[in-house]
C-alpha cells in the first residue's frame, strides 16, 4: 500500500529489552529487520526465518532504515 505520493506505507514493531531489540530476518536474507510489514498486513510468521534479540553494536546487521531506529534509540538511551 502506499500513500498519495507513491510512497510505500510501512508499519513496525520495536520491542526493547535489556538493551537489545527484537529482530527478525526473512528466508533468503541477510539482514535483520524489525517485526512488521505494509499497513493492512504484518508479515505472516512462516516469513520468518529467523528472530534475534540485537545490541546497538550490531547495528552493521540490520537494513538501513532500521539502522536509522537503531541509531534513535540509542541516542535516547534505550539500547547501548
Amino acid at each position: 500500500m502506499a500513500d498519495g505520493n507513491g510512497v510505500p506505507e510501512k508499519v513496525a514493531w520495536v520491542l526493547v529489552r535489556d538493551d537489545r531489540v527484537l529482530v527478525t530476518r526473512s528466508h533468503g536474507r541477510d539482514l535483520f529487520h524489525l517485526p512488521g510489514g505494509h499497513r493492512g498486513g504484518l508479515t505472516p510468521s512462516r516469513e520468518i526465518a529467523e528472530k534475534a534479540w540485537l545490541c546497538y553494536s550490531d547495528r552493521d546487521r540490520v537494513s538501513a532504515v532500521d539502522e536509522m531506529a537503531f541509531d534513535a534509540l540509542h541516542e535516547a538511551g534505550r539500547i547501548s
